[in-house]
């Protein structure tokens, strides 16, 4: 099973390459784009939900490598909201949760005279079910809630930072 697997994907690797089909980052754009994502330190972002999403930029901008030459900042405005979506006929009482964040992004270039590079939205939502349970399992439900949150806006970030670096660097 695994060597059909491997197979399969070394035939779709090969297929896409006459396709034109280039990765944004990694191995393959000769450490251009990922060199760039290493260069930007993400900003404080103010309260616990804006912790876990710092945290998550930074383990997909920095690398294992950690920060280098630090040449942009990256801004981020966070918001998490609730809405009730779903509700117990005989009570009327809130029984499931959409937990929706939103992120508004800015980079500037540090070096020199600052400057606004490039910036963007990005936008991930996810759900809970409210249950009368203990405490410490609403908590645990919610960070991980967050976390999932977090996780879809940082990936999301980080492939339009990888873009407009990508592009960027085209000429044309």
């Amino acid at each position: 099973m695994i060597r059909r697997r491997t197979i399969g994907a070394g035939l779709l690797a090969a297929l896409s390459s006459g396709c034109g089909f280039q990765p944004l980052y990694g191995r393959h754009d000769n450490g251009a784009v990922s060199d760039r994502l290493r260069q930007i330190d993400v900003a404080l972002i103010p309260e616990r939900p804006g912790q876990v999403l710092r945290e998550e930029l930074q383990r997909r901008l920095e690398g294992p490598d950690g920060l280098s030459d630090r040449a942009y900042q990256l801004s981020v405005t966070y918001t998490i909201s609730e809405q009730g979506v779903a509700t117990e006929f005989a009570t009327s009482a809130v029984t499931r949760l959409r937990v929706i964040g939103t992120a508004h992004w800015t980079l500037t270039a540090v070096k020199g005279e600052p400057r606004d590079v490039v910036s963007g939205w990005a936008k991930s939502n996810d759900g809970a079910n409210l249950v009368d349970v203990q405490y410490f399992y609403t908590e645990l439900r919610n960070e991980d809630v967050l976390r999932r949150i977090s996780t879809s806006i940082s990936q999301q970030i980080v492939t339009d930072l990888a873009a407009y670096f990508q592009k960027e660097q085209k000429p044309g």
